[in-house]
């Protein structure tokens, strides 16, 4: 599972956040990520199975979302990690100039389980 969290952003560069903005960053993180592994799920689905999930969608049902992706999508999981280790690499370049450096700083240990 993909902890999105504070200590998360901290090891990426952005330490000293208020709440207010970790939580910003946080929810804009989700939401690209969510976009993101949305894209590249749909680009791996046929027409059939993109209206099955798609209705499943609709429904609200995130249970069974999960169920369908689990049986038609089984690399869904491998899918969101990749996208989300993509994110954190963007964020750590972009912590990184922010600060003036040329070069990201090598990744800081955090807590998140896959």
């Amino acid at each position: 599972m993909i902890e999105l969290n504070a200590q998360r952003l901290a090891g990426l560069g952005f330490g000293g956040l208020t709440k207010d903005q970790v939580n910003s960053l946080l929810q804009e993180m989700y939401k690209a990520g969510e976009e993101i592994v949305g894209l590249k799920l749909a680009s791996r689905m046929s027409e059939d199975e993109l209206d099955a999930f798609g209705e499943i969608i609709d429904e609200g049902d995130d249970a069974s979302a999960l169920k369908w992706l689990e049986l038609n999508r089984p690399d869904f999981r491998e899918i969101t990690q990749t996208t989300f280790e993509e994110l954190d690499e963007i964020l750590r370049a972009a912590a990184a100039r922010s600060r003036g450096e040329d070069r990201p700083p090598a990744p800081a240990e955090y807590e998140a389980e896959s």
